[in-house]
């Protein structure tokens, strides 16, 4: 049972937009996703039953899971008697969750959680498996770049089951997309949510492609061939921020960790960086993918990008381990590897990447217009990286 100081206050995005019981928006249906869609059976969850669900879970156990959350982050044991209040933000509608920005207010002090809440099927059938990967990733490995998490629960509202968990809240971070800007000239737009919609230059575009594929090279196992997946930059899957001229990304989202092809029993040198080719070849070609704003047509980014996708994509090579490559460094071994393969080859392999989209997928044609043009680029790059 919460103590009686303790208060919950409900928002959309921001304080400038508050929720409560006898206001009409409390009654409106949740959207499903950010187009809007509701469900086909008709059945519909409230934006009040989303802030009740919200505050069932944070509560439940006398609020374990947020106690747990705040203690590691204080690093020290905390007590909901000396929470002040707690605001519940409703941040956007996604196609797998539909985030809050949990804010515990204490003193002079306030703390971010995000709480994922998966109401659509695509969220429900995910969001333990993303849970688990999130902790694997934690417990793998050193880096900062994925958010911790704190704990996994459910709540019935109406019958119907809305899965949560809770997570570290990346403070000042933001979702980007590429956008037209003027003269259909296309740029990246950071979707700020206290400044506005602003864009990068040139410089800073190229610092995240470079940032994001290093992020997502450095989670890349060469050994089991394990790699996070799927991701999408349509998502908003990667977030970042603008501090002292500075870019920094996080990955808030990671839904598989698997490995997209067999493993040898007998895997040798060659298997190995095989392995990483197709990594490579898939990573590269995804990376160049995104949706108008996050929800238009299908765009493939400028050809600029891929000197920085080749960067990013070494610097991550070059943190793996020396042990399956005989003390030669890994980077070194797949660049050879790289140049040993003929054009047809390299052309066969990626066409055989494109194959792993769905037959109907919109990003296909647009996949299949640039291949080409996109390993001449690749090659390109690698071979100035040379010097």
């Amino acid at each position: 049972m919460t103590p009686p100081c303790f208060q919950f206050s409900f928002f959309l995005s921001d304080k400038k937009n508050p929720v409560s019981k006898n206001m009409e928006i409390w009654n409106d249906p949740l959207p499903l996703n950010r187009k809007n869609q509701k469900t086909g059976n008709g059945f519909f969850i409230r934006q009040g039953d989303y802030f009740h669900a919200v505050r069932s879970f944070l509560e439940k156990n006398r609020c374990e899971v947020l106690l747990h959350a705040v203690s590691i982050r204080l690093k020290q044991t905390a007590t909901c008697e000396k929470f002040d209040k707690i605001n519940i933000y409703l941040e956007k509608h996604g196609e797998f969750y539909h985030p809050a920005r949990v804010e515990v207010v204490f003193g002079h002090q306030k703390i971010s959680f995000v709480l994922n809440v998966a109401v659509s099927d695509a969220g429900r059938k995910n969001i333990e498996t993303e849970y688990a990967v999130l902790q694997k990733l934690k417990s793998r490995f050193s880096f900062s770049y994925t958010p911790r998490v704190y704990g996994l629960g459910n709540v019935f509202v109406k019958e119907f089951r809305i899965d949560m968990f809770l997570g570290d809240w990346f403070e000042g971070y933001s979702e980007f997309h590429v956008t037209e800007a003027s003269s259909r000239k296309r740029k990246i737009a950071v979707w700020d949510p206290l400044k506005g919609a602003w864009h990068l230059t040139k410089e800073q575009a190229k610092t995240v492609y470079r940032q994001a594929t290093e992020i997502l090279t450095t989670y890349y196992n060469p050994e089991t061939y394990e790699q996070i997946y799927p991701w999408h930059h349509a998502a908003g899957d990667f977030i970042l921020k603008l501090e002292n001229g500075i870019i920094d990304l996080k990955l808030i989202a990671a839904r598989n960790y698997v490995s997209l092809i067999q493993k040898n029993e007998d895997q040798g040198l060659g298997s190995i960086m095989e392995a990483i080719l197709v990594f490579f070849m898939n990573l590269s070609i995804r990376m160049r993918i995104d949706r108008l704003d996050g929800v238009g047509e299908i765009v493939w980014s400028d050809d600029f990008f891929v000197p920085e996708i080749v960067k990013g994509f070494f610097h991550g090579l070059e943190k793996k381990s020396q042990t399956e490559t005989m003390g030669i460094p890994l980077a070194e071994c797949f660049e050879y590897y790289f140049f040993s393969m003929q054009e047809k080859e390299l052309e066969k392999l990626v066409l055989n990447v494109s194959n792993t989209f769905h037959p109907n997928a919109p990003e296909l044609p647009v996949i299949r217009e640039n291949l080409k043009k996109h390993i001449h680029d690749l090659k390109l790059a690698i071979t100035e990286r040379q010097g």
